[in-house]
């Protein structure tokens, strides 16, 4: 049969050189795709199709680590496929960028600093009191 070079592929070279991810409007706050983590992992461009407030549009904007289309907008989609594909330099800096950004706020280690934060605001009421405060706290009162 006719066999091709899987690296030769069109649509495999295009896979390389950004990744797309789009949103239901009306999803903002509920959910962040696992695959947003994925993508920011492998150093490539994103492109979101989404409101322009939600957080996904927001986070690539902020980190210049893609580009945020409102939905709807084929053309602007377009235009950014095309533009990414025509200009190496900034696929390699908003890759760079989307690894950055993974690396400095979405680690595991932040993820769950920020988990502690909120537990100890839930528990005391304020986000003042410390981690050892919280404990010394906890263990009076078991005793």
């Amino acid at each position: 049969g006719d066999h091709r070079d899987l690296h030769s592929c069109p649509t495999r070279r295009s896979s390389d050189l950004v990744h797309w991810l789009s949103l239901k409007e009306g999803l903002d706050g509920l959910i962040l795709p696992s695959k947003f983590y994925g993508i920011a992992a492998a150093g490539r461009p994103i492109i979101i199709v989404s409101s322009p407030t939600m957080e996904l549009a927001l986070l690539v904007a902020r980190f210049d680590c893609g580009i945020p289309i409102c939905i709807g907008d084929s053309n602007a989609f377009a235009q950014a496929i095309i533009s990414l594909a025509e200009n190496p330099t900034c696929r390699l800096r908003m890759g760079t960028n989307a690894r950055k950004m993974l690396d400095d706020h979405f680690t595991k280690a932040k993820a769950l600093d920020r988990w502690h934060a909120l537990l100890c605001t839930v528990a005391t009421g304020s986000g003042s009191r410390t981690h050892r405060e919280l404990s010394i706290k906890v263990e009076s009162a078991g005793e």
